[in-house]
């Protein structure tokens, strides 16, 4: 669980703390960009599908089932593609705060970061089934 889940949130926890140490000393706020995770939480998504499964298909080639890999890798991209389009439809329609000229925090912000989040878990679960959460 945690190479699925738990490295990449605190990858993302930790990348922000580096935004914010690297912003100007002259912004005292803490901006909402920094709080903007939902679109690289679906590129990491991305990417743990496309290791997980040269992983087991070179690595691991003659214990694994390749059609069942292949169908869960497959399920997987589809179900990231799915939820990336319908949060970029989401950010571009509603996401951005046109009168203020920053991210809605809901639309924006908070509903991405937690999609984000619900779909690196579900990728975990379709990849490795036997994953007890």
């Amino acid at each position: 669980m945690a190479k699925y889940f738990i490295v990449p949130i605190l990858s993302t926890l930790i990348g922000t703390l580096f935004k914010y140490s690297c912003m100007n000393d002259e912004i005292s706020e803490i901006k909402r960009d920094l709080f903007y995770w939902g679109p690289n939480l679906i590129v990491t998504t991305f990417l743990i599908i496309c290791v997980e499964y040269y992983s087991k298909i070179i690595i691991l080639a003659k214990a694994v089932d390749k059609q069942t890999l292949s169908n869960n890798c497959i399920n997987s991209i589809l179900l990231s593609l799915a939820i990336a389009y319908i949060i970029n439809m989401l950010i571009r329609k509603k996401g951005w705060n046109k009168e203020e000229k920053r991210w809605h925090l809901w639309y924006g912000i908070i509903i991405p970061d937690v999609v984000g989040m619900i779909l690196l878990l579900f990728v975990m679960l379709i990849l490795n089934p036997d994953v007890k959460v």
